[in-house]
């Protein structure tokens, strides 16, 4: 497997006003045509920095910059490649001004494109890529993304401890894992292995959302869902029926953000709010109670808390909340304390409760 440097070229990358995305498609790429991806540098436009980063990039057998091969005073990657190689352009830009420069130094391959995303693109694709292959043994790789939900990394970690070569792509409501192998018989046997370890915590795989998994498992079973929100505020309902074909399970939900609605339309007691208040299991589980009532669904889902930042008291802070299913089965009632902003903790507990929803139809 040949190991690759990637160089990203430009003042306005490494100051944080425009992403890296070459640096990601390249990566990518790479990783599917079976080489390895060693290191990635950003530098400035000066040619110090960008001498130290190719200097440094020697480590490896190719080399890909981007960026600093324009026509203003600032570009000056053509110019450092010229004082570190003396070599001349072979490579073409055909939907730009800025060319692509080739330099073979031994058994090194060293390309530097265009920081222009579409020019770079169209160059890595045309040209790097005939050349990599012509010049380079590679094994393309099958890479599947696990998606996870509900257990820490730090857990994950623990868990499968003995596989070191897998992407850890932490968010706030879950964990992918992503991994690459040479054979769909590995991916099975490493898809083993996570259900085995991680059990139900493993959702679904590459673009499968959880939505979409829930909508699979109310059709599979038969039963339709309803959904009463409050902190949420018609999040779970707007991922539910994101899903293509969720009019066949979802008969629809209340958004009632006042105990007054709560109260005429879910049927939650007066008593039950004044004693407990509106975020509380004893609130919850009415409105679920309630939802279903309404919409005459098998399955009910509610969530109510404090989305913040303000409305926390000492007893019931910031990111309280209640998420609650309902079914044949009964009714389970999570309390969770999420940490983030307004708009992550409205996120959290949409994934919470879809994935308790889940959890619910597989048991």
């Amino acid at each position: 497997m040949s190991e690759v440097s990637i160089i990203t070229i430009g003042n306005e990358i490494l100051s944080g006003r425009t992403l890296d995305t070459n640096a990601d498609y390249i990566g990518q790429r790479l990783t599917e045509m079976g080489h390895s991806v060693r290191f990635r540098y950003t530098v400035g436009d000066n040619v110090r920095d960008i001498a130290f980063a190719l200097k440094q990039a020697l480590k490896s057998d190719v080399i890909i910059t981007t960026g600093g091969l324009g026509p203003t005073k600032d570009d000056v990657t053509k110019q450092t490649i010229a004082d570190v190689h003396g070599r001349k352009l072979i490579l073409t830009n055909p939907i730009g001004t800025a060319p692509g420069i080739f330099v073979e130094e031994g058994k090194k391959l060293i390309f530097i494109l265009p920081g222009v995303p579409r020019e770079m693109k169209s160059i890595f694709e045309n040209e790097v890529v005939p050349v990599l292959k012509k010049k380079l043994a590679s094994y393309p790789l099958i890479t599947v993304t696990f998606h996870t939900t509900g257990i820490p990394e730090s857990q994950i970690q623990q868990l499968i401890s003995e596989i070191e070569d897998i992407a850890f792509l932490p968010h706030y409501t879950g964990v992918d894992l992503r991994i690459s192998r040479k054979t769909r018989k590995e991916i099975e046997e490493f898809r083993k292995f996570l259900k085995h370890r991680l059990g139900d915590a493993v959702y679904s795989e590459d673009s499968d959302t959880l939505e979409a998994v829930v909508g699979r498992l109310l059709k599979n079973k038969h039963l339709t869902i309803g959904v009463a929100e409050s902190l949420t505020g018609g999040l779970v309902m707007h991922r539910i029926s994101n899903v293509s074909g969720s009019s066949e399970y979802f008969l629809g939900g209340v958004v009632a953000y006042s105990n007054e609605l709560k109260m005429t339309l879910l049927g939650v007691k007066e008593e039950t709010l004044k004693r407990y208040g509106a975020v509380s299991k004893e609130t919850a589980q009415e409105m679920v109670v309630g939802i279903k009532d309404v919409t005459g669904a098998d399955i009910g889902i509610s969530t109510t808390g404090i989305a913040g930042p303000t409305g926390g008291t000492r007893g019931k802070p910031v990111g309280l909340v209640y998420t609650t299913v309902s079914g044949e089965s009964g009714i389970r009632c999570e309390k969770n304390l999420f940490n983030g902003d307004r708009l992550m903790i409205k996120e959290m507990s949409a994934q919470k409760a879809l994935n308790m929803v889940r959890i619910y139809l597989l048991s």
